[in-house]
């Protein structure tokens, strides 16, 4: 362990969009400690905004693909540009850790995987205890060597006002802003096996809607347009959907007007934590030890089947860790959330 100030640091961002609101921090920890150090996050472009706005963050380095010994050329060059003096290398892929060696960082952090630790300063053993802790803790574990042990209880994403303006307006169209506002997000980037069945959530937003319970907003990627347009039309009533129509920065502008976000375990799921909305996250065969919301006041819904968390794409025995969850089982939460009051923080920006 080493306590001393650095002038540059490069931080080598992870690969998702969960992981990278996770990352959040440990990067405020690393700003805490090294408070006049230069920080830059090489990070992919469409995973910029999530550090874009963060005070913590001197510099953005984006890369459009990491795969080629081109492309890690070219990062290579534009990190010795910069004369970074330490590197933390929080991806455990092989060839995360080559553009901080080929640009030529002195001191390079990160975990002992594939066979790279020739390639860093300081090799961190990837422990099974490591990998049992949630992913905030297991990033900041890379922090240990500077001396910094413990992390902020929160992610954090910081929403510009151009960002959330368009937010605004696009909420402008709701019928019945009276009501609560909740957000349901039903795809997930990680194979099927992660989704609750599309006909439940539509089940669900149908009751809310008719029972006058809440106004619904469907959040998704590009890819989840279908999945969404296929939701709306099952539920047989008016919803607003945003599916493929943001950004990282407008979608966290959304979700911050939500009241209860009811969501698979997805990168969206982080966004929302991050901007303090309640979550229901329904959990089926990843690991709610891991991937669950990092913030206080979200609830899981998850029915621990013996076979889980087997964290497989496609499920091969039945896919009960989903399908024994109802659409009564979630609706009774939902409610429950959205009987909570309001914090004094969570009302002035709702």
């Amino acid at each position: 362990m080493r306590k001393k100030e650095y002038k540059r640091i490069l931080l080598r961002g992870v690969n998702w969009l969960g992981d990278a609101v996770m990352l959040t921090p440990a990067v405020r920890a690393l700003r805490e400690a090294q408070p006049g150090a230069h920080i830059a996050m090489l990070c992919k472009s469409s995973l910029a905004d999530v550090y874009r706005n963060n005070p913590c963050i001197n510099e953005i380095i984006p890369y459009e693909s990491d795969h080629g010994l081109g492309n890690i050329r070219r990062m290579g060059r534009a990190i010795r540009e910069r004369h970074f003096d330490l590197a933390i290398i929080f991806p455990r892929s092989f060839r995360s850790v080559l553009p901080a060696f080929l640009g030529g960082v002195p001191e390079r952090i990160g975990y002992a995987t594939e066979f790279r630790g020739i390639f860093l300063t300081d090799s961190i053993p990837r422990s099974e205890e490591v990998l049992t802790v949630h992913r905030v803790n297991y990033y900041a574990r890379l922090l240990a060597p500077l001396g910094i042990e413990s992390v902020p209880d929160h992610t954090e994403i910081h929403i510009d006002p151009e960002s959330q303006k368009w937010a605004d307006d696009f909420l402008a169209q709701r019928r019945h802003p009276e009501r609560r506002l909740v957000g349901i997000l039903c795809g997930a980037t990680y194979g099927l096996a992660k989704q609750w069945l599309p006909e439940r959530f539509a089940e669900l937003a149908r009751r809310l809607t008719e029972a006058g319970q809440a106004e619904i907003l469907i959040v998704g990627g590009p890819s989840e347009v279908e999945l969404a347009r296929r939701v709306d039309r099952e539920t047989g009533v008016p919803l607003i959907n945003a599916a493929g129509k943001t950004g990282v920065l407008q979608l966290a502008g959304l979700l911050k007007r939500c009241n209860a976000f009811v969501t698979n375990d997805a990168g969206p799921m982080h966004v929302a934590d991050a901007v303090g909305t309640r979550i229901v996250a329904i959990f089926g065969p990843t690991d709610i030890v891991t991937t669950r919301p990092y913030g206080a006041g979200h609830r899981i819904i998850t029915v621990n089947p013996e076979c889980g968390p087997c964290l497989r794409r496609t499920c091969p025995t039945g896919h009960h860790c989903m399908d024994d969850i109802t659409v009564d089982d979630v609706e009774k939460v939902v409610k429950e959330v959205l009987s909570i009051p309001a914090r004094v923080d969570e009302a002035r920006t709702k």
